[in-house]
């Protein structure tokens, strides 16, 4: 039998609170891209974040691809908007401790611009290693921030 897809660590507190997170835990599948961004979609919407959902889905679907594409463990991502600063943070951990690198992409390659996106797009973003974490997982944690309304 096939472990589930992702497990929700924990659920998305009352729609009137100034600040919330969730945070999913997600197997090595092809599929995790997708739930990720449709637990975002729906939470951000829910929130009335409206604004930011289409570039944090491009954003959490890039770092939860390299997640996928370059690591042969699970994948936890975790959100977290903070009212005061209007400032959601999405960050991906992983089974890696190979650090993120920008690539320069030519024309005609398939991959490569997913951190340069990233970069582009985001507020600001990093990374860090992990020795040990609550979620179980040794690699790193690649982060994002979007400025909210």
């Amino acid at each position: 039998m096939n472990p589930p897809a992702f497990t929700a660590l924990a659920a998305p507190p009352p729609l009137d609170s100034a600040d919330w997170w969730f945070s999913l835990r997600l197997s090595n599948d092809p599929q995790a891209p997708g739930i990720a961004r449709t637990h975002l979609r729906t939470t951000l919407d829910a929130y009335g974040l409206d604004t930011i959902v289409d570039t944090a889905e491009l954003l959490t679907s890039e770092v939860v691809t390299n997640a996928h594409r370059y690591t042969d463990g699970p994948v936890t991502v975790r959100a977290q908007y903070v009212g005061t600063r209007r400032r959601l943070r999405v960050s991906t951990g992983d089974v890696s401790a190979v650090a993120p690198r920008l690539a320069c992409a030519l024309p005609a390659d398939e991959g490569g611009r997913g951190l340069r996106i990233l970069d582009l797009c985001a507020l600001s973003w990093g990374w860090f290693p992990l020795s040990d974490s609550r979620d179980g997982l040794a690699g790193k944690v690649v982060w994002y921030e979007l400025a909210a309304p």
